[in-house]
């Protein structure tokens, strides 16, 4: 006799007649006897030495589970039996005993079946364990029964029963005798076979066990495993070619090769995954066979970015190959110093190497991946165009032939490589932890990324330029900071020290180029908004003085075109008005006095009169954004050079018409009238209507029919409680000499301008209201004047018409006269 289970204390009850009748407390042990180890519950009196249950686990008895410390059955011949355990962990340990007699077969017919309580007071039954058959030794003629035997322990809900299944193939190797089979089903054409070794890879995979599919996805089994998937029974006429796909059109590639043999094997690993996943599987995996492939992915991925972000010298050979931006020597000593082996060697496919390489020349692989399995290739699937293989995991760029020479030349297509690599381990970095994706980036910015994206940014390929700003975006959205090199190296006093440490171009400065130079639309918006996140600092001493070094040299060479150039390229200047408008308000004085210093904002006022509508638009959105902005400083600046007449003389050119452009030169001088209204800004606000009442008092008479014009023709009145109403005080008496400005009088044309001081309120307004009375008087005479220059045309056309008709009845007199005399 095999030793018992521990003893648990229990309760046995026996049903008799509905009642459950209590037989007595005790030990409740599992034990098996005999040479065929016949399995026994006893449980042994707790008050002496007899028995109270013992009783033979035989036949095929249903034992069940209710709540946690419950197993009740009923037996042939006697009443129902129930086992009340103490301790919920007494009935898990007899369940475990009951479970295990089934796996070892001594009592195979047995079930065990959990019952649990639903809210409405049902019951539901869900087996533990049943008997399960196991499949048997796979031949081309059992086929079909070993998919039954895979089918029965996927479909039934009990773990246990799946955990019979998954020890029986493992221990078995099951999947090992299962591989020849594809290849002499495929040599006989036998189809049904076919069909029913793919059903049960299916299920093979679906018993969501992690070693079962470390196993088919080795390398000893994977093309069985994808061989097996391509004969679908659901398309029984159509044959996929996943073995064709992994065998010709994925390669291992690499730009600089990797020494660490256990890494190059988690790569691969990991793309045959993701294969599986989205690609074989993709309609038929389940919630939690989905979760396992996932993990699985997620952890090597973690493994395979923690060694390329750990490995310096692997970093230094990477990055070092955009030291130089011509082609130059580089050594093979220097890559095995930067990668020793310390494994066996990794052989590669060869490819060759363009014997004179040209940036000038577009790349084939620009074109966009075909979505097609049979077409997807790896090293593509950094594209920013998502193909339908995912592009969350590594895949290495091929070595060429050079590498295995004394000296190579690197080219530009080398390079190219290196920034799909850099670009797919961000995009994997993105599905990790943060501390993670920190320290990959960390390194990567230390051993010279921005040099790659320098290089990238600056490339003829549109491809290879969509990759660098999508780097860019990626660090950005990760960790301004981070690129800035603001509150990471405590222990250097400047912050542009990263640059200067591994001597690369700063980031703004390469987003700057990029601005100026890209013709694409959407490379643009990217580097401006990526622009506008590195100008938006968090406050303190250290962003203070990165916005000061900001306008030292990188805002010199972004606003420049507004100042030196024509504006010829809208598309620019229109992003350069957002990023004007962006900055006067992030950066506060230090942009205030660059912007005035540098004559930006005056410079605004000439695109207001472009032939592009969109620049306009952009050119008054700045201006108005100083406008609401009532800095004293730049409102003096614009007035000074005399900015808003660009915008009166729009307003003139585009007449009484309803659209967009009409709307926002209105609103613009909306604001001014509302402006004064407000305290706060009421003294710079009345120094602009001031000048537009001063110095273009004929446009806004002409412009009369809006309200808003004849307004600013008017003085505001004082706001209560304000220091306009003091008596005598200094600001009362600028005023009155501000509203003395404004009162305009229109004198002869040939003569100029005259002004009316009045020295009260009360003159003022009266002037004021001469002007509106003469205008009105004029606009009348006018009016009349027309209306009589209409009557006289209409009188003389009546005088002509009525000689017209008195000259035909002459005519027409004298024709009847002839024709009565004839």
């Amino acid at each position: 006799m095999e030793t018992p289970t521990r003893p648990h204390r229990v309760k046995v009850y026996e049903l008799d007649s509905g009642q459950w009748v209590d037989k007595g407390t005790g030990y409740c042990t599992g034990e098996t006897r005999g040479p065929s180890k016949q399995p026994y519950l006893v449980v042994q009196n707790e008050d002496c030495f007899g028995f109270i249950l013992d009783t033979h686990v035989t036949g095929s008895i249903q034992y069940q589970k209710q709540q946690d410390t419950l197993i009740v059955w009923s037996e042939s011949g006697r009443n129902d039996l129930a086992l009340s355990f103490q301790e919920a962990k007494g009935c898990k340990i007899i369940c475990d005993f009951l479970l295990s007699m089934i796996q070892k077969k001594y009592a195979p017919d047995i079930s065990l079946v959990a019952v649990i309580n639903t809210a409405d007071g049902g019951e539901v039954h869900e087996p533990i364990s049943v008997p399960l058959t196991m499949p048997p030794p796979p031949d081309l003629h059992n086929l079909q029964t070993v998919e039954e035997c895979l089918t029965a322990a996927v479909v039934c809900a009990s773990q246990s029963t799946r955990d019979q299944m998954i020890g029986f193939v493992l221990d078995h190797d099951y999947i090992a005798l299962l591989h020849p089979l594809l290849a002499q089903a495929e040599s006989q054409h036998l189809l049904q076979q076919l069909h029913h070794l793919c059903c049960a890879v299916k299920r093979l995979i679906q018993l969501n066990d992690s070693q079962i599919l470390e196993q088919l996805l080795s390398d000893d089994h994977i093309m069985f495993t994808v061989g097996s998937l391509e004969y679908d029974p659901e398309y029984p006429r159509l044959k996929a070619n996943h073995r064709q796909y992994l065998q010709n059109e994925s390669r291992f590639k690499q730009v600089i090769p990797i020494s660490n043999t256990a890494i190059c094997d988690k790569i691969r690993q990991t793309f045959r995954i993701q294969f599986l996943k989205d690609v074989v599987l993709a309609r038929l995996l389940d919630d939690q066979t989905f979760t396992i492939l996932t993990n699985m992915i997620y952890f090597a991925q973690t493994e395979i970015i923690g060694w390329i972000s750990g490995d310096d010298r692997y970093l230094e050979a990477l990055f070092g190959l955009f030291e130089h931006e011509q082609d130059r020597d580089f050594t093979l000593d220097a890559i095995d110093a930067a990668n020793a082996p310390d494994t066996e060697e990794i052989h590669f496919e060869d490819e060759p190497v363009a014997d004179t390489p040209n940036r000038k020349n577009k790349r084939e692989e620009d074109t966009e991946p075909e979505s097609s399995p049979k077409k997807l290739k790896v090293d593509e699937g950094s594209s920013p165009v998502t193909p339908t293989l995912p592009q969350d995991f590594p895949v290495l760029p091929q070595p060429s032939l050079a590498y295995l020479t004394p000296r190579f030349l690197v080219t530009d297509e080398k390079r190219r490589e290196a920034v799909r690599f850099v670009h797919t381990c961000c995009l994997t970095a993105k599905n990790l932890q943060t501390q993670q994706r920190s320290v990959l980036f960390g390194q990567f910015i230390k051993h010279g990324l921005f040099r790659l994206v320098a290089f990238a940014l600056k490339d003829d390929s549109i491809l290879v330029r969509s990759l660098g700003t999508e780097l860019v975006v990626t660090l950005v959205d990760h960790d301004a900071n981070l690129v800035r090199g603001i509150g990471h190296l405590e222990d250097t006093p400047d912050v542009s020290m990263l640059d200067e440490a591994v001597d690369q171009p700063a980031l703004h400065n390469i987003l700057i180029e990029l601005l100026m130079a890209e013709r694409d639309m959407g490379l643009r918006t990217q580097a401006v908004e990526t622009l506008k996140a590195l100008f938006d600092p968090e406050t303190g001493e250290r962003a203070e003085t990165y916005i000061r070094q900001l306008y030292q040299g990188p805002m010199l060479r972004l606003f420049g075109p507004l100042v030196d150039e024509d504006p010829a390229d809208f598309t620019l200047y229109e992003h350069l008005c957002d990023l004007l408008s962006f900055c006067s308000v992030s950066h506060g004085l230090i942009a205030r006095d660059f912007f005035i210093q540098h004559k930006i904002w005056s410079a605004m006022s000439r695109l207001v009169l472009v032939s592009n509508k969109q620049m306009q638009l952009a050119a008054i959105r700045s201006l108005k954004g100083a406008l609401v902005g009532g800095d004293e400083l730049v409102l003096t600046h614009l007035i000074d050079n005399r900015a808003f007449g660009p915008m009166l003389a729009l307003l003139l050119q585009l007449g009484n018409r309803n659209n967009l452009m009409h709307s926002a030169c209105l609103d613009f001088l909306h604001l001014v009238r509302v402006g004064i209204t407000k305290p706060e800004t009421r003294a710079a606000m009345a120094r602009v209507q001031a000048h537009l009442a001063d110095e273009y008092p004929l446009e806004l008479q002409k412009l009369a029919y809006t309200g808003v014009a004849t307004a600013l023709l008017e003085i505001p009145p004082p706001i209560p409680g304000s220091d306009d109403t003091e008596p005598n005080s200094p600001t009362q008496t600028k005023s009155q000499e501000l509203r003395a400005r404004n009162c305009l009088v229109k004198g002869n044309p040939a003569t100029p301008k005259r002004r009316l001081v009045a020295r009260t309120a009360e003159e003022q307004r009266e002037a004021i209201e001469a002007v509106r009375r003469k205008n009105i008087l004029e606009h009348q005479m006018r009016e009349e004047r027309e209306r009589e220059a209409r009557g006289e045309d209409r009188e003389r056309e009546d005088r002509r018409e009525r000689e017209e008709e008195k000259e035909e009845a002459r005519v027409a007199a004298e024709e009847a006269m002839v024709g009565n005399l004839g």
